[in-house]
């Protein structure tokens, strides 16, 4: 009996012994123990390249562009009534001068011919003063066109027959109207210019209407510039 308790006591020893063992934590020094590795992804492969793919080109800096050589136009501002100009010029009437002034939307003109009392022996002559409305028709740019409305005067003298003195002579008249004109200016100074008139009469320029308005329109085809050509600064 007494054997039989003494064995059972050992036994128990044992097994708290082994108990404490397995709960208790590893003294320092002593080696941790296994752990499993962690399974890694696999990378994927690169794409595979086909040589006859070309090579994309380096990248280049751009060359920087010179600015464009800018004109300066004959009108820099928009509106024409700023700009002041003067102008001479000569026409296809026989030996007609001419000089116009331009300011604002202001326009006026003198004319004068020397050729016609020269061909026809101081027979027939005849001067134009006009005044009027410049308009714009085109924008500011190397060039510019222009439309004048004007009243002009047409001073000259003319060779009639007078029926009551049975005798020519040197008559003068004083013709009286309106006309209109186109000019184009060009930034270098170059103008060409069309006149017309377009009704009018002539004082002292004949016994009837039909004579004075017929006056009229000879004074103009002689001292209006009708076509010219000239320079303007």
């Amino acid at each position: 009996m007494k054997r039989a308790s003494r064995w059972a006591a050992i036994v128990l020893a044992l097994g708290g012994s082994c108990a404490l063992a397995q709960v208790a934590p590893s003294a320092p020094g002593s080696p941790a123990p296994d752990v499993p590795p962690t399974p890694q992804q696999p990378i994927p492969d690169a794409p595979p390249v086909d040589p006859a793919t070309p090579a994309p080109p380096p990248a280049t800096t751009p060359e920087p562009v010179a600015n464009p050589v800018e004109k300066t136009p004959l009108f820099p501002s928009p509106n024409v009534a700023n700009e002041v100009h003067v102008g001479l010029h000569a026409a296809l009437n026989i030996g007609l001068l001419s000089a116009d002034l331009h300011v604002k939307r202001w326009y006026s003109f003198i004319a004068g011919n020397l050729g016609v009392p020269m061909v026809t022996n101081g027979e027939l002559g005849a001067f134009a003063v006009g005044s009027g409305y410049s308009l714009p028709l085109s924008p500011p740019g190397d060039s510019m066109w222009l439309l004048d409305l004007f009243a002009v005067v047409n001073p000259g003298w003319q060779t009639r027959w007078d029926q009551f003195s049975m005798d020519s002579s040197a008559r003068p008249f004083v013709g009286l109207g309106v006309g209109l004109g186109f000019r184009l200016l060009h930034w270098s100074g170059f103008t060409f210019g069309l006149k017309v008139p377009v009704f009018g009469a002539a004082i002292n320029g004949g016994s009837t209407t039909s004579e004075a308005v017929s006056t009229f329109y000879l004074a103009n085809a002689v001292g209006l510039p009708i076509v010219s050509f000239g320079y303007h600064w």
